[in-house]
């Protein structure tokens, strides 16, 4: 788990330092996270425990707060859909699918006319994908490691396991 509070700590300083960067103030800055909807009650409440306290642990010796960050929390396909609805000049004004595929899960939206109509978590995502591909293909790994002294590294590795 202190890995994931250290990765965790060092995407809010990282985010404060573009902030700064901007002129934008810490007092004026919300904090908002998305998990994927396959995690299960209890992993979901771990998961925004342990998010509010890297948070608030990374950026409190820098600022003085009066009251720690309260992040707000979405899922993922509801994060990725209304960053396309909001963020962008993209038109949810018919219908609109968003897929986040990332390492264990892919979440699923569906919209029409900004009305999300249905929202999922498959556990089939990355991982399952490909790295369970290219498990069972090592000579693509060995091929791109023709390219890249790094995958040729890694190669070797798995190689010998």
């Amino acid at each position: 788990m202190i890995r994931v509070e250290v990765f965790i700590a060092q995407i809010a300083l990282q985010s404060l330092a573009e902030a700064y960067a901007l002129g934008i103030k810490p007092a004026n800055m919300s904090w908002s996270f998305s998990y994927p909807e396959a995690f299960t009650p209890s992993t979901l409440r771990n998961y925004k425990t342990l998010f509010q306290k890297s948070l608030n642990k990374a950026i409190s010796p820098l600022i003085r707060l009066e009251e720690p960050f309260i992040p707000t929390f979405r899922s993922e396909s509801l994060a990725s859909a209304l960053y396309f609805a909001v963020e962008t000049d993209k038109s949810f004004e018919e219908s609109a699918v968003t897929i986040d595929i990332g390492g264990h899960t892919s979440d699923i939206s569906i919209f029409q006319k900004r009305k999300l109509l249905w929202r999922s978590s498959s556990q089939l995502a990355g991982r399952h994908i490909l790295i369970d591909y290219l498990m069972k293909n090592l000579d693509l790994i060995k091929d791109l490691g023709d390219a890249n002294e790094t995958i040729l590294k890694a190669y070797k590795r798995i190689e010998k396991i």
